[in-house]
């Protein structure tokens, strides 16, 4: 008589793994602001909590086993402030970029920062007083000086300042 093989576990494909992340962050998109930051402080507060009473163990943690428990107790607080938001809380945004605002036919320059970036495609005296066309998805479409038209993201681009503004600054 045969011994009875045992079955190997079923492995997932790359997709299938890559098809389960997709479903857990589409998930989480449709929670409220507030439940979907509920969930991941609640695995935080777990964690953390590990943590705390890991130092707690060590022998020589001197004052680590404090700092340990104080930021702990202020996660907790600020998991226990999150879960006290009422059901219909709106988040109100505020964008991260002063360029949110941009329309056609005003004047941007490309940021100090990023001039290092368009070496070679735009020229120095093309790089300021560039006139936008439109924006979409985050990008802005500009014609410089000499007449080209140019596609930057949103980032690399500041509101050129006109002579009221320098005289104030």
């Amino acid at each position: 008589m045969k011994k009875p093989t045992k079955k190997k576990p079923a492995t997932k494909t790359p997709a299938e793994v890559m098809s389960a992340k997709e479903t857990y962050q589409n998930r989480m998109r449709k929670l409220a602001p507030q439940h979907r930051l509920t969930a991941k402080l609640a695995s935080t507060v777990d964690r953390f909590g590990h943590l705390v009473e890991e130092v707690t163990a060590w022998k020589n943690s001197g004052d680590l086993v404090g700092i340990a428990k104080a930021a702990f107790a202020g996660i907790e607080e600020f998991a226990d402030a999150v879960a006290a938001l009422p059901a219909g809380f709106i988040v109100e945004r505020t964008r991260k970029s002063a360029v949110s605002n941009l329309v056609a036919g005003m004047r941007v320059n490309i940021r100090e920062k990023h001039g290092e970036t368009y070496d070679g495609i735009v020229d120095g005296a093309d790089r300021v007083k560039l006139e936008v066309l439109g924006t979409r998805k985050g990008r802005v479409v500009c014609k410089t000086a000499s007449g080209e038209t140019i596609i930057l993201p949103r980032g690399h681009v500041e509101i050129a300042a006109t002579p009221a503004k320098k005289a104030a600054a």
